[in-house]
């Protein structure tokens, strides 16, 4: 068999500078896939998924109209610790006395925490609203029974509150808190803004002299409790499915002199 010089293979291939097209005898051809021109789009990001808050059990109280410093009802749980509960009290207080009491909320015997507070004073008088909250690590254990809770002021007041224990509740302090105050109106409103989607926010209301009825002013929140204790006393829950700025109030149909509420919002666990 005839040897073929080495050169001889090699001299096909070489290009030439002076801008020959290259001399390709054996038709060896390289596919180059085309650049792609197009921004890939970035896949999209799922939806975090969480356990929607549920209600568990709920309780009132007020105090008729009659004045006091201690104030006393009970709740049942009706979950096992590990279920990210969350037990709120609202709180409303009315007085004829506008000395600023120092008050307190215990669940069980151990203290509260307050997420949020408003009071508004003159004239003689003071009204106030409160929520207070405790996460499952500070509640009992076991469930099935009925637990006290005790709220305490250092002044003589009238007082009402609603006491409800909630479930799948991220185990932190509120995502947020609002409140607002206002004299001689039969409407008051507040602005809050949730940053979970699926928060629910927790309201309580308080009036100097409402005789009337009082009614929430927006079709999402659920009344929890609705009472008088020498004015009116009113609590709501409401849950927010997406992230927004929202707005809670009350109405009243008569002249509810001074008006008070707040809210806290709480996030769902995740």
């Amino acid at each position: 068999m005839k040897k073929i010089p080495l050169l001889l293979l090699i001299i096909p291939f070489i290009v030439c500078f002076s801008g020959c097209e290259l001399y390709n005898p054996f038709h060896i051809t390289t596919f180059i896939p085309p650049e792609s021109t197009a921004n890939p789009s970035p896949a999209p990001t799922p939806e975090p998924s969480y356990e929607p808050i549920a209600k568990d059990y709920k309780a009132t109280f007020t105090s008729s109209g009659y004045t006091g410093t201690t104030f006393t009802f009970y709740i049942d749980l009706n979950y096992d610790s590990g279920n990210n509960r969350l037990v709120i009290v609202a709180v409303g207080i009315e007085s004829d006395n506008d000395t600023l009491p120092s008050t307190a909320v215990t669940f069980d015997h151990k203290q509260m925490t307050r997420a949020v507070t408003r009071n508004i004073t003159g004239g003689g008088s003071l009204v106030m609203a409160e929520v207070w909250y405790m996460l499952d690590n500070d509640l009992p254990a076991l469930s099935g029974s009925m637990y006290e809770i005790q709220a305490t002021s250092s002044e003589e007041v009238k007082c009402a509150m609603y006491g409800i224990s909630v479930i799948n509740v991220k185990q932190a302090a509120p995502e947020t808190t609002a409140s607002e105050a206002t004299d001689s109106a039969n409407l008051i409103s507040l602005g809050i803004t949730t940053v979970s989607n699926g928060a629910w926010i927790f309201d309580g209301y308080q009036d100097e002299n409402n005789d009337g009825t009082v009614a929430p002013s927006h079709p999402d929140q659920t009344v929890q409790a609705n009472s008088k204790n020498g004015g009116s006393f009113a609590g709501s829950t409401r849950e927010v499915p997406a992230a927004d700025s929202v707005t809670n109030g009350w109405s009243t149909d008569s002249s509810a002199g001074k008006q008070v509420t707040a809210a806290a919002a709480f996030a769902p666990a995740l």
